[in-house]
């Protein structure tokens, strides 16, 4: 798929607002107070799962080689495209159980009169319709997420990107720590890894510097370990 649903966990409740959002949508009426009436009532396609103190929404993940669609004997579990979700011809499915038991997400369900299974189908029509899936319209902390793949890549290097960076900082604060000791008489020595470029030809007392070794001495920048305090 272009796009995937992704949960931030941290700010996840475990509300179950998605739970009800996506029962309704799936619902006869689409209205929350008609679907209450119902019967049968309207099924939820996606979990809450307890994980610590809050939850985990889990829903259909839309596989690349989905094991579910390889498995079903009468081409019910199908992928309409290339790019396109995971969906299920209700008229084909015999109801063997058989995607349930491959499915290592555990998220197809039964059907609540047991003629077949259903599972997340994306919200395809809202998204057809440039609308977010109900669970993620109707996450309170907006910990629910529809995005693409490269948005989702973007996200995940800022992250790594501000951890780094912490600890750096983190590794020079201590660094300073050790150089005020060393100061005082107390034999200390605190390595931070920095990047270089070749021309820094300075050299630690005790000899030549670290070289990373997927990197080599010829490569542009070199990774070295710049010694940041003294004996003293």
């Amino acid at each position: 798929m272009n796009k995937m649903i992704v949960c931030r966990v941290e700010r996840c409740l475990g509300c179950r607002s998605c739970e009800l959002a996506c029962a309704v949508v799936h619902s006869e009426s689409k209205d929350l107070l008609k679907a209450v009436l119902e019967d049968p009532p309207p099924q939820k396609r996606v979990t809450v799962e307890a994980v610590g103190g809050g939850g985990l929404p889990l829903q259909c993940r839309h596989c690349e080689d989905a094991p579910c669609v390889m498995i079903c004997p009468t081409e019910a579990m199908h992928r309409p495209s290339e790019t396109g979700p995971v969906l299920i011809h209700p008229e084909r499915c015999i109801g063997c159980k058989l995607c349930m038991v491959v499915c290592p997400f555990g998220v197809i369900s039964l059907r609540s009169d047991g003629k077949g299974v259903i599972k997340c189908d994306a919200c395809v029509e809202r998204t057809k319709a440039g609308q977010e899936p109900a669970c993620v319209a109707a996450c309170p902390t907006k910990a629910l997420r529809y995005v693409s793949v490269k948005e989702l890549m973007k996200t995940v290097r800022q992250m790594a990107a501000g951890r780094a960076a912490e600890s750096l900082a983190k590794a020079e604060e201590e660094a300073k720590v050790q150089r005020h000791k060393g100061a005082g008489g107390t034999a200390t020595r605190c390595c931070v890894t920095v990047l270089v470029a070749p021309h820094d030809h300075a050299r630690p007392r005790n000899g030549a510097w670290p070289c990373h070794p997927a990197i080599g001495h010829d490569a542009k920048h070199v990774l070295r370990r710049r010694a940041c305090g003294a004996e003293g």
